[in-house]
């Protein structure tokens, strides 16, 4: 790595940029499946019509989507991310500066996954509460709260309430569509967790109550803001993934269906009918 680099990643705290490309990788790769086994098979009218590789990666897709093993590993990615935006929050001194970018990242989201909505003539693939949202909530929360407290205790009560009450709420949560309901019903329900709507929702106390774990954490193990590996493992892949974990989330689902889109065209597969 040359001087300049070293420049770069100097401050940077390594086992978290690397957790976090780590996550985001799981996280392609859960989204991959995802539109292997419902989305593509909207856009192309031949798919998967044909006996080819391609089905066979719907097929095993659809199955994972719906295994066990998709749900934990999920779970864990999420718990890992949120955590992360928390333990970086125990460092930042403007939380609200940062939850404003996180929100304006959240409504790109929003607004690309509508977009696609109106093409794809289902409203409901609209992503309108995802992690996004709910990091960006926190964010403004804490950024608050740090103006009257830095105690970590006070953090990890917060948190604990957050999860408790969400997963009693959460256990029962029905998907509802966005065409029976208006927009602040529907926003109260997504941050109790009562009901869900659209793609990739995540219910803010919840999952919100995760990042109130991270800044636990972060004023528990980072209070001197210093990485806990000595050695610098910063140049790879991963890490570098993580540095940039922000742009990767709002880029990668766009990425994914353009590839798949070239490869199944370039197979010889047609778009649907509703283009």
């Amino acid at each position: 790595m040359g001087v300049k680099e070293k420049k770069n990643f100097k401050g940077r705290i390594i086992e978290l940029d690397f957790l976090r490309g780590f996550s985001i990788l799981l996280m392609f790769f859960d989204h991959f499946m995802y539109d292997m086994a419902y989305v593509m098979g909207k856009v192309f009218d031949s798919f998967p019509g044909q006996s080819s590789f391609f089905l066979w990666l719907v097929n095993n897709a659809q199955r994972y989507w719906v295994s066990d093993i998709r749900f934990h590993i999920r779970n864990i990615v999420v718990f890992i991310f949120l955590c992360l935006i928390g333990i970086c929050c125990s460092f930042s001194r403007n939380n609200l500066k940062r939850g404003l970018k996180l929100f304006i990242g959240a409504m790109i989201l929003t607004g690309a996954t509508f977009v696609m909505s109106l093409i794809m003539q289902d409203r409901d693939i609209t992503i309108t509460f995802s992690v996004l949202h709910c990091a960006a909530l926190a964010l403004f929360l804490i950024g608050i709260l740090e103006k009257f407290t830095k105690n970590k205790w006070i953090y990890w009560a917060i948190s604990i309430v957050m999860i408790v009450f969400g997963l009693i709420f959460y256990k029962d949560a029905s998907f509802e569509s966005y065409k029976n309901s208006n927009f602040f019903q529907m926003l109260l329900d997504q941050i109790l967790g009562t009901k869900q709507y659209g793609a990739d929702c995540m219910p803010f106390l919840l999952y919100g109550g995760q990042v109130f774990v991270g800044v636990f954490i972060g004023k528990l193990f980072y209070e001197k803001r210093e990485s806990l590996i000595k050695k610098d493992y910063s140049n790879n892949v991963v890490t570098f993934i993580g540095r940039h974990s922000l742009s990767m989330y709002i880029l990668h689902q766009v990425v994914i269906f353009l590839l798949l889109a070239i490869i199944l065209l370039c197979s010889g597969y047609k778009l649907g009918g509703f283009f």
